[in-house]
C-alpha cells in the first residue's frame, strides 16, 4: 500500500448510522474509509476482495448474523481489526470470545467508537500496530 493510511470498512444496514460513521471517519486523520456494505450476505465476499485493514460490523443485520460473519472472518486469519459496533449489548462476550478486537454500544459508547479509531490511526502512522 503506497500511503499509510488504514483501510475502514463497514457493514451496518442503518442509513443514519452508516452515514454518521462515513463522515466521521473523514475527520481522522490516516483513515480511508473505502466501502460501506448494507447486506451482510455481501460481506464475505467484499471483505476478501478488498482486504481492509479495519472492519466496523453491526451484529444485528437484516439478512445475516454479524456473529457468524466473525467467526468466518477469524476462521480464516487474524486480519482485519474488526471493531463491533452494535445496540446488542448481551452478544458482547460472545463477539470478543470470536474474536473482535473492540466491541462498544451504539446507544451510549459512540464517543468512545470515535475514539478507538483515532487511536488505532495513531498508533499505525507511528508504526506502533498493524
Amino acid at each position: 500500500m503506497g500511503n499509510s493510511n488504514l483501510k475502514l470498512m463497514l457493514i451496518e444496514d442503518s442509513f443514519d448510522i452508516g452515514d454518521w460513521i462515513r463522515q466521521s471517519m473523514t475527520s481522522i486523520d490516516g483513515i480511508d474509509f473505502s466501502e460501506w456494505i448494507l447486506r451482510g450476505s455481501d460481506a464475505l465476499e467484499k471483505i476478501d476482495k478488498s482486504k481492509p485493514d479495519i472492519l466496523v460490523l453491526d451484529l444485528r443485520l437484516p439478512d445475516a448474523n454479524g456473529l457468524e460473519i466473525l467467526r468466518s472472518i477469524r476462521k480464516e486469519n487474524n486480519k482485519p481489526l474488526i471493531i463491533v459496533f452494535t445496540i446488542n449489548e448481551q452478544a458482547k462476550e460472545r463477539a470478543i470470545s470470536l474474536g473482535a478486537d473492540y466491541f462498544f454500544n451504539k446507544a451510549t459508547e459512540d464517543q468512545e467508537f470515535l475514539k478507538a479509531v483515532e487511536t488505532i490511526a495513531r498508533l499505525n502512522k507511528n508504526r506502533i500496530i498493524i
